[in-house]
């Protein structure tokens, strides 16, 4: 529930993002707005409840439940970020919304072909011996890698040319002709291609 929640969310912060290309009038900007921070703190609460009981109950501590602990996580960070409204653009705050949306948003969806990849091993897949194998805090950490490691480095990527700040209802990817560009690779060819 949480992760649909979130992909909700993130759908609305990029079509609230998009706002200020003369789409949607203020008031509907603003209406776009409200709605995210609906859907966000619904994502906020689901997360809250899954983690608080992968933390509480020992025998939901599995390797698979370790998972979605992760991927609630993400959705859980990604909720702050929109919940925080619109800072300033030239604060920290927007920059920490900005690359938490950026971030979060794809550690989130890799997590999710993390769940997929080993739901097929398991149940859909001859080699399902293979995934037995391999020692699951080493399996672990290249999960950690692959989640992590690729969407830091793409979060990185449009530091280099001052991309991130207001991108209309939020701070995000600014909406101009390299913004576009940083959206387009960072989250949908990610998004594609996992999938």
């Amino acid at each position: 529930m949480a992760s649909a929640a979130g992909y909700g969310a993130q759908l609305l912060s990029v079509a609230a993002s998009n706002a200020t290309g003369g789409d949607l009038t203020t008031s509907e900007a603003d209406t776009l707005a409200v709605i995210t921070r609906v859907v966000s703190s619904f994502s906020l609460i689901g997360s809250i409840l899954i983690m608080a009981s992968f933390l509480k109950f020992k025998r939901l501590q599995t390797f698979a439940f370790r998972l979605v602990f992760y991927l609630s996580m993400c959705e859980f960070l990604f909720s702050v970020t929109n919940l925080m409204g619109l800072p300033d653009e030239d604060s920290g705050w927007c920059f920490f919304q900005a690359f938490g949306n950026s971030f979060f948003t794809v550690a989130a969806v890799l997590w999710t072909t993390v769940i997929a990849y080993c739901l097929n091993q398991s149940f859909g897949s001859s080699s399902s011996a293979s995934l037995a194998a391999i020692p699951q805090n080493k399996l672990m950490g290249r999960f950690h890698l692959y989640c992590w490691g690729i969407p830091f480095v793409l979060s990185l990527l449009p530091l280099f040319t001052d991309s991130y700040g207001h991108a209309g209802a939020a701070c995000w990817i600014k909406p101009d002709g390299v913004g576009y560009f940083w959206r387009f690779f960072q989250f949908y060819v990610p998004l594609v291609s996992v999938f």
